[in-house]
């Protein structure tokens, strides 16, 4: 069974603490339990209910009314919220339940339907990477196994492999991307959706996956003609140097342009980068600098 604490339901739900006790107190749609030590705990079904809880205070409902509601009245009351983000949110809450509970073909279904209904481009930026986002924040305090974690992640990797084979376009630009993951890295899907993307746009891209060593990729770029080379990084061991990592790049790839996205280069904030080096501090920016071609 997997348990949570105040903390984690205040960063999954967005509701400070002190809120969530002052709830407890005042209403009883939440019991946590408590350890021997007296320390509040919540299990999987109370992370649910206040994901759902918080969403509808969240889209103007009076938490005196929600605290009234039966479970079922709370998830139809969910189902009205017609505004684009409360949809996209509720969508999100959902996929975590789906992957908490290992619900892999309602953790599918919920994908689909989105996609179905908004696209590919919108489900991943409002409602997949949100999603893998709050995934992280589990992952860090040990609440996703690695068993949770490759079920749903190989499940949106499916999604993007197909989308990325039937993307097409019409019109074919003259510049080339070099995309990869360098040694270590293996979260692959951000980079998917980049490749995703420049196919959509007619720009061809080089497409060599996961756990690139440097030197490998350089011999690529010598072999065959890049323009820009492209990485992303999510996470990194505790032997990563990010000086050094930077120095080799820029070596290796000089004079191309190296474009840089991911949580880890958030590290790099006020750093001065060679000429070449182009760090993205948000993936946000990123994928606008590749919409600009």
């Amino acid at each position: 069974m997997n348990v949570f604490t105040i903390k984690d339901l205040e960063n999954l739900s967005g509701i400070k603490a002190h809120t969530i006790r002052m709830w407890e107190q005042r209403y009883d749609f939440l019991k946590p339990q408590r350890t021997e030590s007296n320390i509040r705990y919540y299990d999987g079904q109370e992370l649910k209910r206040i994901l759902n809880v918080a969403l509808l205070n969240k889209f103007g409902f009076r938490i005196s009314n929600i605290s009234r509601m039966s479970e079922d009245e709370r998830q139809e009351k969910l189902l009205e919220l017609t505004q684009s983000l409360a949809c996209e949110e509720r969508f999100v809450s959902e996929l975590i339940t789906a992957m908490m509970e290992m619900e892999v073909k309602r953790f599918e279904e919920i994908l689909d339907n989105y996609i179905l209904s908004k696209g590919l481009n919108k489900a991943v930026q409002h409602v997949i990477f949100p999603f893998l986002e709050k995934m992280g924040l589990l992952w860090t305090t040990n609440h996703v196994n690695p068993a949770q974690e490759h079920l749903v992640t190989n499940i949106v990797r499916q999604k993007l492999i197909v989308a990325i084979e039937s993307a097409y376009s019409r019109v074919e630009k003259k510049i080339t991307f070099l995309l990869f993951l360098p040694e270590g890295e293996f979260h692959e899907l951000s980079l998917l959706y980049v490749y995703y993307i420049l196919k959509s746009k007619g720009i061809p891209a080089l497409y060599l996956g996961a756990n690139i060593s440097l030197t490998d990729a350089a011999a690529v770029c010598k072999r065959k003609k890049v323009d820009y080379v492209y990485l992303h990084l999510t996470s990194v061991t505790n032997s990563f140097h990010v000086n050094k990592f930077l120095k080799d790049l820029n070596n290796q790839f000089t004079p191309l342009p190296v474009i840089l996205s991911g949580p880890v280069m958030h590290k790099l904030n006020g750093t001065e980068l060679p000429e070449h080096l182009h760090c993205k501090q948000s993936f946000a920016d990123a994928i606008s600098f590749l919409n600009s071609f």
